[in-house]
C-alpha cells in the first residue's frame, strides 16, 4: 500500500513562495507511486500537468469564519476531522495534531517582535494581544505540546534558531534543517547575461544606471519602506525594481514621493510570474525583510549570479559572509544598507559569482530527497520493499 500523505496549506497563493515550493513536491509526488498525495486546503490551484492526476486530491476545508481570529481556528478543527484518514500529516502552518510542521513562514512570535519594533510598551502589549495574533499564538503552542508531532522541518538556521528559544523544551532531534531548493535550469548567470540587455531596454533603464532590486509578496513585510529610506541616500544613478503581490501599493507610492525619490529611479513592477527577467535586468538584490524565513526570491537572485544584501531577520542571512554573497544589515537602519549596496553594485560581478558558488548544491531534488528521508525515518514500514 501507498504512504497517504497530507500537506495542509490554508490558502494558495499564486506568486506564494511557500506554494512554489510546495508545486515542486506535488510534481515529484505524482509520479511517485509510494505516495498517494492528498492537499487539505480552503482554496488551491493545483499546477495544470497534474490537475487530474489519480494520486493527488484536494480536499476542500473551507468553513464559515467571522474575523481573523475565528479562521485559522475554524481552519484547524476542519482539518482536524481529516487528520485520521492519513499516515502523515504535514502542515505548512500551525496545525495540533499534524505529524510534521515545516516551519516555512518561522514563529509567530518572532514576526510579531519585529513589528512591535520602535513601539511602545503600550502598544506592543495591545499589538501581542490582538486576537488574531493570540489565535496564532495559542494554535502554535497546542502544535509544540501535541503528542502527535514527531518532527519539524526548517527550511534555515535562523529558524532553528527561533525554534530553540521560543520552544527550549521541544527536543531538539526532532528539528530537522532542510534547505529550499532552486530551479538552476530557469535561475542561472548563463540566462540572466542573455537576457539582461532585453530587460533593461524593456525597463527603460538608462545605461549609465545600476539597478537594485527587491521582489516579494507584502511589501510591508519584505520591508519596502525601508529600501524607500536608503534609495533616498543613494546616487540618483541608481534605480530600484520593485516587484511582488501588495495590496496597498499607493501608501508606498506616497512614502517615495515624500521621500523625495525621483520617479525616474523607481519601477513598479506588481505581481510577476517572470522574475528571471527582473533579475536579469539587476545588479544587486536587496530585500530589508522584517522576518523571512528563507525567501526563495534571494536563493534564485544568488543562483542568478546576483549579489544580495539582506536583512538579519531573513534565513538567507545563513548563506551569506560578510563581503563574499552579499552583506547583512538590521531591516531598521537604512543608513546602515547604503555602503554594503555601494560595495555590491562596485563589485558585482565576482560577488556574483560567490552568489552561485555557494547555492549550487540546492536543489529541489535534493529538498525532496530529504523530504523523503523524513518520512522513511518516521514511517518506515510504509517504504519497505
Amino acid at each position: 500500500m501507498p504512504l497517504s500523505l497530507a500537506i495542509v496549506k490554508q490558502k494558495f497563493l499564486a506568486f506564494g513562495g511557500a506554494e512554489k515550493v510546495i508545486n515542486e513536491a506535488i510534481k515529484a509526488f505524482y509520479a511517485n507511486q509510494a505516495i498517494e498525495l492528498s492537499i487539505l486546503a480552503r482554496s488551491w490551484s493545483l499546477p495544470p500537468e497534474i490537475a487530474t492526476g489519480q494520486n493527488c486530491r484536494v480536499i476542500r476545508c473551507n468553513p464559515f469564519f467571522l474575523g481573523g481570529a475565528m479562521r485559522s481556528r475554524s481552519f484547524v478543527r476542519a482539518v482536524s476531522r481529516q487528520l485520521p484518514n492519513f499516515d502523515l500529516v504535514q502542515a505548512h502552518e500551525p496545525i495540533p495534531g499534524a505529524h510534521i510542521y515545516r516551519a516555512g513562514s518561522g514563529l509567530h512570535a518572532q514576526w510579531l517582535k519585529q513589528v512591535a519594533h520602535g513601539r511602545t510598551a503600550r502598544q506592543r502589549h495591545q499589538l501581542f494581544q490582538e486576537p488574531k495574533h493570540q489565535a496564532v499564538l495559542q494554535l502554535e503552542r497546542e502544535m509544540f505540546a501535541h503528542p502527535s508531532l514527531r518532527a519539524v522541518i526548517a527550511n534555515s538556521q535562523m529558524v532553528v534558531d527561533d525554534l530553540a528559544e521560543l520552544y527550549p523544551n521541544f527536543d531538539k532531534e526532532r528539528v530537522h534543517l532542510i534547505w529550499n531548493g532552486v530551479d538552476h535550469q530557469r535561475f542561472s548567470p548563463e540566462r540572466r547575461s542573455a537576457l539582461c540587455q532585453e530587460s533593461r531596454d524593456n525597463l527603460g533603464i538608462p545605461a549609465n544606471s545600476q539597478v537594485l532590486l527587491i521582489l516579494g509578496s507584502g511589501w510591508h513585510r519584505k520591508g519596502l519602506s525601508t529600501a524607500l529610506e536608503f534609495m533616498a541616500l543613494l546616487p540618483e544613478s541608481v534605480i530600484l525594481l520593485i516587484a511582488g503581490k501588495e495590496s496597498h501599493p499607493k501608501r508606498f507610492r506616497s512614502a517615495a514621493e515624500s521621500l523625495g525619490i525621483g520617479k525616474d529611479r523607481l519601477r513598479w513592477i506588481g505581481p510577476t510570474s517572470n522574475p528571471i527577467q527582473l533579475f536579469a535586468a539587476a545588479d544587486v538584490f536587496v530585500q530589508p525583510s522584517m522576518y523571512d524565513q528563507m525567501p526563495n526570491a534571494s536563493l534564485e537572485a544568488m543562483a542568478c549570479g546576483l549579489p544580495v544584501v539582506v536583512s538579519r531577520t531573513s534565513g538567507t542571512r545563513d548563506l551569506i559572509d560578510e563581503g563574499g554573497e552579499g552583506f547583512v544589515r538590521d531591516w531598521h537602519e537604512a543608513p546602515d544598507w547604503v555602503e554594503p549596496i555601494l560595495h555590491a553594485l562596485e563589485y558585482s560581478e565576482s560577488m556574483g559569482q560567490a552568489s552561485y558558488r555557494r547555492v549550487l548544491p540546492l536543489t529541489f531534488e535534493r529538498m525532496l530527497v530529504e523530504w523523503l528521508a523524513l518520512y522513511k525515518e518516521l514511517l518506515p514500514s510504509s517504504f519497505s520493499s
